[in-house]
């Protein structure tokens, strides 16, 4: 029973569900009260009557006080007087009384009220009633009090039995109904609280972009009390401030992700800053269209995390790995230029031995910069902080002057660059120069060295459209397995991560690449296939004016 208590609205239903019912048994009682009386002239008096007035009497009571009567009694009693109808009923008249619907009554409401265990627990109760009574009546314990022949040949019989069918087919009808309803606003409730009590925050809007609900996560990331009161129709953009992240930049509504989201397009950033009352929240939205039946859509279904901590944290984390990239770049400068000296010779020859370990010392001092060097760039790319020159670039004298300074690199793997399709000297591309030979150079080292010596890495320039240059980038290698091609371009990801890899390289090549390529306007994407190589394509836009000198020689690194 508390359980109805807790639950909004069901509490109110029971109360007008058990009103209805003691309201239609007191009107029903006055008119069958004279009915059961008048079976006097063929029965003589019978103790039933004086149940029968008992109860009607306090049916009547009941009825007329039954608003202050306290819920916890209406349902008890009114089952009590169903019980004590029906067995009385079926006592005196047996199957020929409207006993057994009176007894179903009770079931039904007890079912209707508590719950469906209740109502076959007393469903039970009836059937083990009636079976007592069929033995009574069949081995002679009990014998009707009344001529039933005669008392069924007589029109108010009849009577009674209709009027107290329709009492118990109201009663039925209304308890369905009740119990539906309550199912209804049980699930309701589940949801609701589910949702309520979510960790993350939700909002609904509908197709007016106006907010129809928001949980106490949302009203408390937004500045709304308890009460936040719906019929008030709040339109999104008075919710508050939203801003691009980390700036004053306002953010367009238009893309945000529940406007989309009302279009018909899910969507997700996080780039996002909510500005409430001086308060600066930063916020991970996401919006998914809801629809109707037919497929239309009606609202849209936001979610927001407050990611503020987070982005401080990775805020944190960008600026100590930038500050040791710099403390550790400083000395690996100072001991790459010393190691260069003693493999020159300046400082007087080497024993062989000595060489030897001054080899293996310079080699891995320079894998140690350059991953210190592809750190920083990440943490530049990263932080926003990466400036880009873009200005024309032609493309041909850009691709043989890479070509030449990597043949020594390609050489150690015993690999040669060719240049199998070209373009026009004066065809240029929309660039930042050095960031162009940064990308480009790392796929070119890195087709070198994952291909077989006495192999070949195939470059070629050729023209998508009026608008577009494409550069191509062909190995011959192992392929890209079926299962990585989908973290090729994810930071610190590699094929073979084992220890006893035999490729070199710190995983961050591509993820600059990519980022390089596409904050120039570009795009880069791959086909591979097991056995057969990778051809990377670099698409960048064309330069339609002028083009400009290539800049002063920028050494190359290997991924």
């Amino acid at each position: 029973m508390e359980r109805w208590k807790k639950i909004h609205g069901l509490g109110r239903l029971r109360h007008e569900f058990l009103d209805q019912i003691w309201r239609h048994l007191a009107w029903l009682t006055l008119i069958l009260i004279p009915l059961s009386l008048f079976r006097i002239k063929f029965t003589g008096w019978l103790p039933l009557y004086g149940v029968h007035l008992g109860l009607a009497t306090a049916v009547v009571l009941i009825a007329f006080y039954r608003q202050r009567l306290p819920i916890r009694y209406k349902a008890p009693l009114l089952i009590g007087v169903f019980w004590m109808v029906g067995v009385s009923g079926v006592f005196n008249f047996g199957l020929a009384s409207a006993g057994l619907w009176w007894l179903m009554m009770g079931a039904v409401v007890s079912g209707a009220v508590y719950s469906l265990r209740h109502g076959i627990v007393m469903g039970i109760a009836v059937l083990l009633v009636l079976l007592l009574f069929m033995l009574a009546f069949a081995t002679g314990l009990l014998e009707p009090r009344a001529d039933l022949n005669r008392y069924n040949a007589h029109p108010a019989a009849w009577v009674n039995m209709v009027v107290g069918t329709a009492l118990c087919i109201a009663v039925v009808v209304r308890s369905i109904v009740l119990y539906h309803h309550s199912l209804v606003r049980e699930t309701e409730h589940r949801f609701q609280q589910w949702v309520e009590d979510m960790p993350t925050a939700m909002l609904v809007l509908d197709s007016d972009a106006q907010v129809s609900f928001a949980n106490s996560r949302a009203r408390d990331i937004l500045g709304y009390s308890s009460s936040l009161n719906y019929s008030e129709r709040i339109v999104l953009n008075h919710l508050g401030h939203f801003y691009r992240a980390g700036t004053d930049t306002p953010y367009p509504l238009d893309e945000l992700p529940p406007i989309r989201a009302l279009k018909g397009e899910p969507a997700m950033v996080d780039d996002v800053d909510l500005v409430v009352d001086g308060r600066r929240t930063s916020l991970q939205i996401w919006g998914k269209p809801g629809v109707d039946w037919r497929g239309n859509t009606r609202f849209a279904i936001t979610t927001l995390e407050d990611i503020t901590e987070r982005r401080r944290a990775e805020t944190m984390k960008s600026e100590f790995v930038a500050t040791v990239s710099h403390e550790l770049r400083t000395p690996l400068t100072s001991i790459r230029g010393s190691l260069g000296l003693l493999k020159s010779n300046a400082l007087g020859e080497l024993p062989e031995k000595m060489q030897s370990v001054v080899n293996i010392a310079s080699t891995n001092t320079d894998r140690l910069l350059l991953l210190i060097n592809d750190i920083l760039d990440m943490q530049k790319i990263a932080t926003g902080h990466m400036s880009f020159s873009i200005v024309p670039v032609k493309i041909m004298p850009l691709l043989m002057r890479l070509k030449d300074e990597l043949s020594a690199y390609a050489h150690q793997f015993g690999v040669s660059y060719f240049i199998s399709e070209g373009v026009a000297e004066q065809e240029a591309v929309l660039g930042d120069e050095n960031r162009l030979i940064q990308a480009l150079g790392n796929l070119m080292s890195n087709a070198a060295k994952f291909s077989p010596s006495g192999a070949s890495v195939t470059l070629a320039v050729r023209l998508t459209d009026d608008a577009h240059l494409c550069i191509s980038v062909r190995d011959q290698g192992l392929g890209i397995p079926e299962d990585f091609k989908a973290h090729i371009f994810e930071p610190f990801s590699q094929a073979d991560t084992s220890s006893k890899r035999n490729k070199g390289g710190t995983g961050l090549g591509l993820a600059i690449t990519k980022d390089l390529i596409e904050r120039q306007q570009g795009s880069i994407h791959f086909v591979s296939e097991p056995g057969e190589g990778t051809c990377f394509y670099v698409t960048l836009p064309r330069a339609l004016g002028g083009v400009a000198a290539l800049p002063p020689s920028t050494p190359l690194k290997e991924m």
